[in-house]
């Protein structure tokens, strides 16, 4: 009847009625009980509820036959979960089943465990799934097995009585001939050992701490008790490779390869940080890695997996780049989840094995061409770790040409250009490749550029004078090229903006002489090119809504595509003014000034604005301050946006919020934006940035008067401006243009570029004992934190602290939240949740927390880390904020 259903409205009705009907049925209590609990199934498998039916699967468990019994436990396992509060009352049933002497009806019972099994089932019920493991028929056993890898799941406790039942099956050669037991064996075996090892002492334990000292000791007893049966383990795959053909084991030309991927995830959980362990799997490896065939998936499964044990083992060095060439075959197959694997695999190992991963290069770089779009961002991704300052130019070149040629693909064309500003700017050469492979990334690009990469560019133009008239040379031809087709215009709003921002500082560079094979440029010429792209770029209208192009089709879209433009023109008009003090032509300045004017009454407020501004700059004030004002900007520091670039690219399956959309091209502008205490709280690797403050006053020229009351040089910031590294979209568009915000604009109110408070600073930990250091000592509230570097040889990047809550008040702080940021570019934090909630009144250090710190970049930046800490004042019952600063 379902099937006949045309709508989902119809569909709807007709379950209804029919849940109407089973609910009759099942209070009747009539022959077709299983009937209905099937149909029940396939009810849930549609989405429908169907709790009223939970109970009389509890109830056809109980039943004597053995068709209704099998319907019942699949009911249960599908309609009920662990958590369902009706599930203990499956507990006698299944204890019963169990003993049952029908092998088939105590598979039922080992299957739900395995299944659904709750803690307390779990608990409850081990001792009768432990006498199955080893008593019970072969298809009983291995459903124990699995049985009992839900149960040392849930109860981790209970993982010493079925140590001594798999020493059993690993010694007996009896247990290994069913290859089905043996297989689910092999699944609790590795349970127990992953669940026990995966997490290592530097990484998740404090040693200093007695109980983490057991528990660390307990989960290491556990890979080396098994390691012992490695020689056992190795000879049943040695068989299993090189045994006749036998039909009943056979997949696609190989021998059980499920039994064979088995044992190899066990050999590469005991393999792992032994030498002596390693040494003795490698022969075995090398014949599994040239025995097995792999035209198909079978063998390819074996393949891979003995790649994996091969590169995470302590292997020879031959049977690595044995590992690697396998790798690089499964780069040449034509299935794309082979090809995904191998290039994560080798992503994966390319820093430890660099010069042997580079030898596929042209492997890897053929993956670019991929038409699946996975493949090619891990493509990407295995490019750029291989990435170094011998092969920059070549690889750079290849994922320039890639990025000519390739279709457009929004996401994927953003993270490569980011990725490609962070290889050229880590790797290039020299300054002057750097900046014109950039150039051409940003023409290259168009609207996919993201905004950071023209802060970058322009960072990099202000500290290279040398190349300044060049450039600038090359982004007037390169602009004049476009500025007639509209089209082109709009879909290259970064490279726009970077050279009408370089044709406004340089333009008087770019007038003196040209090289032999250069066009000479005049000064009329830049003037009409920067006039030309204005009027080429659509205005905005006063509904909002631009009057050359059709709208959007919505709102939001078409106000991101609006500020974009906006900021164009707000980037060529602060151009047109700048080139007043760069050229001498009257005419040009003259015909600069009209445009002002007639513009101080359009029906756009912010150009409006602007405009007015600059007519007064530029008319009403003396020549020596506006030269001052109008002069080149110093040298902007750009490393920080590098870094937040490496860091985004790094993310890139993420979405980020910086990443603009293609058809609103945007740019970054020279001058911060407030932060708010949270921002500050969070951006603790940016650096300290000064303050750029102005009088208030009622009109632009008092305020350039109560300005200029101190020299210029006063008033700005003596060390070089820092470009931001991302810039959101607000209703002041022109209100972030240059140093003149807040200085002409009283509407708009002072820039300002925050300024953080002196940090606390320590020196480094004492690696021979804790290092106390406080943190917060206000209203009888002190926090304390005790670090020390556990292995100073081997691992001194790992700092190991707690921090201890301390309450001096008579009565306690409640809803403690200790929170901290770092640098995400070099400092990696682990924090634990806190011993308890509240603080108690009169105690000392009773509360603590644990928490790590790695420092990437040990021995050349110090540990820094900001925090807030945020509790409930039960005298006052006021919630109150700390916070601090603190570099070790």
């Amino acid at each position: 009847m379902v099937r006949d259903c045309k709508t989902a409205e119809e569909e709807r009705k007709v379950v209804t009625t029919e849940c109407a009907a089973i609910r009759t049925a099942l209070k009747e209590q009539n022959q077709y009980r299983a009937k209905n609990v099937a149909k029940l199934i396939y009810i849930h498998m549609l989405g429908y509820p169907t709790q009223f039916g939970q109970m009389e699967c509890v109830t056809l468990i109980t039943s004597s036959k053995y068709p209704e019994k099998r319907i019942g436990y699949l009911a249960l396992m599908i309609l009920l979960d662990e958590n369902q509060e009706v599930l203990p009352l499956t507990e006698h049933t299944l204890k019963k089943d169990l003993d049952d002497k029908n092998q088939f009806v105590q598979a039922l019972a080992l299957t739900t465990i395995a299944n659904i099994g709750s803690v307390d089932i779990c608990r409850d019920l081990s001792s009768e799934v432990e006498k199955l493991l080893i008593t019970a028929p072969s298809y009983i056993r291995k459903k124990a097995a699995l049985a009992a890898v839900r149960i040392i799941s849930k109860c981790p406790e209970l993982i010493d009585n079925y140590i001594e039942k798999m020493d059993t099956l690993l010694s007996n050669e009896q247990q290994q001939r069913n290859h089905a037991v043996l297989i689910t064996s092999l699944c609790l075996i590795i349970e127990i050992v992953r669940a026990k090892t995966d997490d290592q002492p530097t990484q998740t334990q404090d040693l200093n701490n007695e109980d983490d000292k057991k528990k660390y000791v307990t989960k290491r007893k556990y890979v080396l008790h098994f390691r012992k049966y490695i020689p056992i383990l190795l000879k049943l795959l040695r068989g299993l490779i090189m045994s006749p053909y036998a039909l009943e084991h056979d997949v696609g030309g190989v021998s059980d390869p499920f039994l064979q991927v088995k044992i190899l995830r066990l050999l590469r959980v005991l393999g792992k940080g032994s030498t002596k362990a390693s040494e003795a799997m490698n022969d075995v490896l090398v014949q599994v890695a040239t025995n097995t065939d792999s035209p198909k998936n079978a063998g390819n499964a074996v393949l891979y997996e003995c790649v994996k044990i091969i590169m995470d083992i302590e292997s020879e060095k031959g049977l690595r780049v044995l590992g690697i060439n396998q790798l690089s075959k499964f780069l040449g197959s034509r299935d794309h989840n082979l090809r995904y694997v191998a290039l994560q695999m080798l992503a994966k190992v390319a820093h430890k094995d660099f010069h042997d991963v580079n030898r596929h290069q042209k492997t890897i770089i053929e993956c670019l061409k991929d038409a699946d779009l996975s493949i090619r961002k891990r493509a990407l991704d295995l490019i750029i770790v291989l990435v170094n300052q011998d092969n920059c130019k070549s690889l750079v070149g290849e994922l320039m040409t890639y990025l000519q040629s390739s279709s457009n693909e929004d996401s994927f064309k953003e993270q490569l250009t980011t990725k490609m500003c962070t290889l050229i700017e880590t790797y290039a050469p020299d300054k002057e490749w750097k900046i014109d492979t950039l150039l051409k990334l940003i023409i290259t690009s168009g609207q996919y550029v993201r905004e950071e990469i023209a802060t970058v560019f322009i960072g990099l133009i202000t500290q290279s004078k040398e190349l300044q008239s060049r450039i600038t040379k090359k982004l007037f031809h390169t602009l004049k090229k476009i500025s007639s087709n509209q089209s082109v215009i709009l879909k290259q709003g970064v490279l726009l903006q970077v050279g009408v921002w370089c044709i406004g500082e340089y333009a008087d560079l770019a007038l003196d002489g040209s090289e032999p094979d250069e066009e000479p440029i005049s000064q009329e010429q830049i003037v009409d090119l920067l006039f030309e792209l204005m009027s080429n770029i659509p205005r905005e209208s006063i509904n909002g809504k631009h009057s050359t192009t059709s709208s959007d089709d919505s709102d939001s879209s078409n106000s991101k595509w609006s500020t974009s433009h906006d900021i164009s023109r707000a980037f060529l008009l602060m151009a047109l003014v700048k080139l007043c003090s760069h050229i001498s032509d009257s005419n040009s300045v003259e015909r600069i000034k009209t445009f002002l004017d007639q513009n101080r009454n359009v029906m756009e407020l912010e150009f409006q604005q602007r405009c007015c501004e600059y007519y007064v700059l530029l008319n009403d004030l003396e020549e020596e301050k506006r030269r001052k004002i109008l002069d080149r900007m110093p040298p902007i520091e750009i490393q920080h946006i590098v870094n937040s670039l490496a860091n985004s690219g790094n993310n890139s399956n993420q979405p980020s919020s910086s990443v603009k959309s293609p058809k609103s091209p945007t740019t970054t502008l020279p001058i911060q934006k407030p932060k708010t205490s949270l921002e500050q709280l969070i951006s603790i690797d940016e650096e300290d940035q000064p303050v750029i403050t102005a009088p208030s006053g009622n009109n632009s020229m008092s305020i350039l008067e109560s300005f200029f009351d101190s020299d210029v040089t006063d008033v700005l910031p003596s060390n070089p401006i820092s470009l931001p590294v991302n810039n959101k979209s607000s209703g002041n568009t022109f209100g972030e243009m240059s140093l003149l915000d807040g200085l002409l604009s009283p509407a708009l109110g002072p820039v300002v570029m925050p300024v953080s408070t002196p940090p606390v600073s320590f020196s480094a930990p004492n690696q021979n004992g804790p290092r106390k250091v406080p943190l917060l000592n206000k209203n009888g509230i002190t926090i304390r934190m005790d670090c020390k570097v556990l292995d100073a040889v081997n691992n001194p990047q790992l700092l190991n602290a707690i921090i201890y809550f301390s309450n001096s008040n008579s009565y306690e702080i409640s809803n403690i939240d200790f929170m901290m940021s770092v640098p995400k570019n070099y400092i990696n934090l682990q924090m634990f949740k806190s011993s308890d909630s509240k603080v108690p009144a009169n105690s000392d250090g009773k509360v603590t927390q644990k928490l790590k710190l790695t420092n990437l970049q040990h021995g050349v930046k110090p540990i820094s880390f900001k925090f807030k800490f945020q509790y409930k004042d039960e005298s006052s019952q006021q919630i109150v904020v700390e916070e601090g600063k603190i570099v070790l």
